[in-house]
């Protein structure tokens, strides 16, 4: 064999090794290299895995899409939320800042109410000193007290003898004003005896005046020649008792003279003294008096 022979033969050795090589090759590539199946298996495993994808993509994108749904229900609720939100947040923070204001009127009122208690405090402080003071004087008011108790039973038991004696003295007194009235009934019936005995042309001398000074006014006039008079008793005025009759308007002038014949408390009657010359002449509002003034001029 020639060398061109032998090289031939050698290319074509060389060439079949390629060949296989290739062979194998190619044999490989029909295969996937990493599960060893058929690119055709493979396909067929790959379709049903992307139609799987897409089933799975559409109910993913129909999930998505109830998500969004979802997701926009969530967000107005959401805003409707936020909004109530912030309205309470408002009314929180304005509560807030009235709360702080009250706060700052508390802790204003707070600090007034220290100083208050502080003069309060001195004040208290000065009113234990005043008390102790006081009870110091109480103590001895006590002892004074005592010492007037003892005093008291003294001047009780004096008062009790004074008074044992000014009931005798009453007594005593009284006995005398019952004597006295019965003087004084006598002394009224002697002096009407007396006078229902002195003749009627003697009437205008007896006088009798009562023995203080007494005025009062005619207050009726009867044809008879009685008069009644706001004088009585209350003023010492008795039975038997003479009292001149003047006038001082529109001049002075004397009228005569009454005697008593009746007395009451505050009235009394009396009989006008020579009825012929002064009878006519008296009249409601005459002034009647135990004695004349001066300025009044008398008809004798």
């Amino acid at each position: 064999m020639t060398i061109i022979g032998k090289i031939l033969t050698f290319l074509l050795f060389v060439l079949s090794l390629v060949f296989l090589g290739l062979a194998i090759s190619v044999n490989r590539l029909n295969k996937d290299p990493v599960s060893q199946k058929s690119w055709y298996e493979v396909a067929q495993m790959r379709k049903e895995e992307a139609e799987r994808l897409r089933d799975a993509f559409l109910t993913k994108s129909r999930e998505c899409t109830e998500a969004q749904a979802h997701a926009q229900k969530l967000e107005q609720q959401l805003k409707l939320v936020q909004a109530e939100s912030d309205k309470r947040v408002r009314e929180v923070e304005a509560k807030a800042q009235a709360e702080a204001q009250r706060a700052a009127d508390l802790r204003t009122s707070f600090e007034k109410a220290q100083i208050a208690l502080s003069a309060a405090e001195n004040e208290l402080k000065q009113r234990r000193e005043e008390a102790s003071k006081l009870y110091g004087i109480v103590k001895e008011k006590d002892l004074a007290i005592a010492e007037l108790q003892k005093n008291l039973g003294e001047e009780r038991n004096l008062r009790i003898q004074e008074e044992t004696t000014a009931k005798a003295y009453a007594e005593r007194i009284q006995q005398l004003e019952k004597a006295n009235k019965d003087l004084t009934r006598q002394l009224e019936e002697e002096r009407e005896r007396l006078f229902r005995a002195t003749p009627k042309g003697a009437e205008r001398g007896i006088v009798n005046p009562p023995p203080h000074d007494i005025e009062g006014r005619i207050l009726k006039v009867s044809p008879e020649g009685l008069v009644e008079i706001s004088l009585g008793s209350d003023q010492g005025l008795l039975r038997g008792h003479t009292l001149e009759v003047f006038r001082l308007q529109p001049q002075a002038k004397y009228l005569g003279r009454i005697s008593i014949i009746e007395v009451k408390t505050h009235r009394a009657v009396g009989r006008i003294l020579d009825y012929k010359r002064y009878g006519k002449l008296i009249q409601e509002g005459d002034i009647v008096a135990n004695r004349v003034i001066p300025q009044v001029q008398v008809d004798k």
